[in-house]
């Protein structure tokens, strides 16, 4: 289980994983969650509400010990 936390002031913002919108129009000072994702690594990407899915995406990893969503920049 995962929870999304929102602090980017000002900005709400439309969550994806793997290509799926999974949060939107998340609003700044929110949580959501908990949100069921089996182990392993997701494409997470995060837009403006209503904007296209980028092509390139953030990376992360969820696992068992480590049940934090963290999102990592995309290499270039």
């Amino acid at each position: 289980m995962v929870s999304v936390v929102h602090g980017i002031p000002g900005q709400p913002v439309d969550v994806y994983v793997n290509g799926k919108q999974t949060l939107g129009n998340f609003q700044p000072a929110s949580v959501a969650g908990p949100l069921t994702l089996a182990e392993g690594s997701y494409d997470i990407a995060l837009t403006k509400p209503a904007n296209r899915l980028p092509a390139r995406c953030r990376r992360t990893r969820t696992s068992a010990s480590s049940p934090t969503w963290t999102p990592r920049p995309s290499p270039r």
